[in-house]
């Protein structure tokens, strides 16, 4: 932002406080920064929760529309996938600084026991297929004449799995995103004041000579590199 941004070009009254983002990613707000990606995982597993109870609560009927009901089945599967990977990532290792694993322990009971069951199926079935929840059976057909086989006629593969992202799948992950979270945006806060006062200690040249805001998309091309983590440099 140009330092000669009269108060007139912002289109604000005369005298008004201006407000320009400088760069802070430094090593002190590094937790903060990765609590509030772990926080954006959360927001949108709950989002995905709160859909497919929607999808639940307006399914096709079975009986009169068959090839809907199987769509809409197949939908809320794909789309509880995607709740369970992003989930996975609050924990997952990696450039990330992860949840604390003692919030997991103080969680009550039921709560831990789901939490148990969404890490199994994504670690032992939707991200790797270890678990035998998928069975592609494979059959030939074989002809009959008179009571006896007399022949080979053709391969077919069956496929069978589990079926997730039920109203009970959808209530019981969205019950747990939400208590996670509930901590975490606590937890947000009180980093935010950590970084509030380190940047109140720094005298204003030096925070002012970091740069102003940069707001850089990310590309799919830097796929294979990893991130850096939160330096003075």
């Amino acid at each position: 932002m140009p330092d000669e941004l009269s108060d007139f070009d912002l289109g604000l009254p005369p005298g008004t406080p201006r407000f320009s983002l400088v760069d802070f990613s430094v090593p002190i707000a590094q937790r903060l920064s990765d609590l509030t990606g772990i926080d954006a995982d959360l927001d949108a597993v709950e989002k995905v929760c709160v859909r497919l109870k929607e999808m639940n609560v307006q399914g096709s009927d079975v009986v009169a529309d068959g090839l809907a009901y199987l769509d809409n089945l197949a939908f809320g599967d794909i789309l509880f996938d995607a709740a369970v990977i992003k989930f996975g990532r609050i924990q997952a290792t990696g450039a990330r600084t992860c949840l604390p694993s003692d919030w997991i322990a103080d969680l009550p009971s039921h709560l831990r026991d789901i939490y148990r069951h969404v890490i199994d199926l994504r670690n032992r079935f939707i991200a790797h297929p270890v678990a035998p929840l998928e069975d592609n059976q494979v059959y030939v057909s074989v002809q009959i004449d008179e009571g006896k086989a007399v022949g080979v006629g053709d391969v077919t593969v069956t496929t069978g799995k589990v079926f997730r992202g039920s109203a009970n799948d959808a209530v019981c992950l969205h019950q747990l995103a939400t208590v996670l979270r509930a901590r975490l945006q606590l937890e947000i806060e009180s980093e935010k004041a950590k970084v509030l006062d380190a940047a109140r200690a720094m005298p204003l040249d030096e925070l002012v000579r970091r740069g102003y805001e940069e707001f850089a998309i990310p590309s799919t091309r830097d796929v294979k590199k990893v991130r850096k983590k939160f330096s003075f440099e």
